[in-house]
């Protein structure tokens, strides 16, 4: 399920001092739902082997924290080598 964790790339790279300071672009919102979409597909088996719904649910709930933990260290990184 890269879906999920590839969601939270373009969100920490598009700028901005927080994750959640911008609001997304109407493209990142399009893609949101198709990858829901394919989650979805997932599950169900259709098109590729089905996943169960217990793997499918636990990524989608540990990819936030793996958005906000890189977000939260950002500025302290940044701000040491007076990156900005």
């Amino acid at each position: 399920m890269v879906v999920f964790s590839s969601q939270a790339t373009p969100c920490l790279l598009r700028g901005g001092p927080r994750l959640w300071s911008l609001r997304p672009s109407v493209w990142l919102g399009a893609f949101s739902a198709v990858d829901l979409a394919a989650a979805v597909l997932a599950t169900t088996g259709w098109v590729m082997a089905p996943i169960t719904v217990w793997l499918v649910a636990c990524r989608l709930l540990t990819s936030p924290v793996f958005a906000v933990v890189p977000d939260a260290a950002r500025p302290p990184i940044f701000r040491w080598p007076q990156v900005t």
